[in-house]
């Protein structure tokens, strides 16, 4: 109910309700299509996640058996996506993205969660708008991808190994947060310029 006029109105006679109304669902449908993005993204990492776990199910299972003895999957058994350049494998991580802090399962979910709470002050401030709001759906997406296997599985399902370089095997999670970052970043850089150009 909403005070206005000196009584409590719950229908749309009151302007400052159809103010609310009108501010509510611009907001709302403003949220939509990153928020879609952002489940986008988590189905597609937990897709991923799910095909490499079946089709790597033996390695899984010996990984669970005995962790500290498991030393990834053989060159042998990688399947290749463009020969000399990346390839499908399975690696559990229980670290950040890119194996950074292996070991730190349950840091990393606390550190998520308090990820989220920032988020939601941000989102609730509007400090992300337009390119960046997108950006941080697919931040979003990948935290919510990785931090479903932390709780779920104990550790991180990563598959994804480039062969030119040295380089940690990483997810679709990983790119999602990586790209989401990238496009925050250039957003906030685009729209400095912008206010410096208007000055």
């Amino acid at each position: 109910m909403f005070f206005c006029g000196g009584e409590y109105l719950v229908n749309n006679g009151c302007p400052w309700y159809n103010i609310y109304v009108f501010y509510k669902g611009a907001f709302a449908m403003t949220m939509l299509f990153p928020a879609l993005l952002a489940v986008a993204a988590i189905a597609a990492d937990q897709w991923s996640k799910a095909w490499i776990a079946a089709h790597y199910a033996d390695y899984v299972a010996q990984y669970l058996a005995a962790p500290d003895r498991f030393y990834g999957v053989p060159s042998s058994a990688h399947l290749p996506v463009l020969s000399g350049v990346v390839h499908w494998t399975f690696q559990p991580n229980t670290g950040a993205a890119f194996s950074f802090g292996a070991g730190r399962t349950w840091f990393f979910i606390l550190v998520t969660f308090v990820f989220f709470g920032v988020v939601a002050y941000a989102l609730h401030k509007k400090w992300f708008t337009g390119a960046s709001l997108w950006g941080l759906a697919l931040v979003v997406g990948g935290a919510v991808g990785n931090l479903i296997d932390r709780v779920a599985r104990g550790f991180v399902v990563d598959m994804i190994e480039v062969e030119f370089i040295r380089f940690p095997v990483f997810n679709v999670a990983d790119c999602c947060i990586c790209v989401g970052a990238a496009v925050i970043v250039l957003a906030v850089l685009l729209e400095d310029k912008k206010h410096e150009t208007d000055r």
